[in-house]
């Protein structure tokens, strides 16, 4: 059983640290912007691949600093760490300074260094869906957010705007507002029954 609990961050009231400028770097410098674009980044490594640069270039938020070592006053308290690198020594030192600074952090392939994992995240307007498969298969979660992608219709905003504004005039108590939007959503759910 999966016991990780999904939250989602504000990614303007944090900072990210991704130590490794190589293709495992663009992964997952690549899926962190896509899901929040304005994230600010700090990239650290001696040198970055082409993709890890564009990225870098693209993104007015993200720095580039050219060393793998980062220092306790390069990155501030209560960080994001995500150390994609390979590199043993690289490994160990990000993964001390992480835990040292109290960040949470990401050891790339190796889940059980892990806080958190970086699922597949599937992104429809304001909708947002993170699949996890607990660190044992993430093709699965990739293939799974492909498909969701796929699948979910186009309208998912519009839908979202329309329950927002229905949910700001329904009046009555707690219980007599849930009825009523289970009873305009249930729709939803008998979909996936025929």
């Amino acid at each position: 059983m999966n016991t990780k609990f999904p939250i989602f961050l504000k990614p303007e009231s944090l900072t990210f640290n991704v130590f490794g400028g190589s293709e495992i770097a663009e992964e997952k410098l690549h899926f962190l912007l896509k899901s929040s674009p304005h994230a600010r980044v700090r990239v650290f490594a001696d040198s970055f691949a082409e993709p890890v640069q564009a990225l870098i270039d693209k993104h007015e938020h993200v720095r580039a600093i050219r060393r793998w070592r980062a220092w306790p006053w390069d990155v501030g308290r209560n960080d994001v760490s995500i150390i994609a690198t390979i590199e043993p020594r690289e490994v160990r030192w990000s993964e001390r300074l992480g835990r040292l600074m109290g960040h949470l952090l990401n050891v790339a392939d190796v889940p059980d260094r892990c806080d958190f994992y970086m699922g597949g995240i599937v992104t429809n307007g304001s909708l947002k869906l993170a699949i996890s498969t607990d660190g044992k298969a993430p093709i699965l979660a990739k293939r799974m957010r492909e498909w969701l992608e796929d699948v979910l219709p186009e309208d998912v905003e519009a839908n979202l705007e329309e329950l927002q504004a229905l949910r700001r005039e329904l009046k009555g108590d707690f219980a007599q507002k849930q009825a009523t939007l289970r009873a305009l959503t249930r729709h939803f759910r008998d979909q996936k029954a025929s």
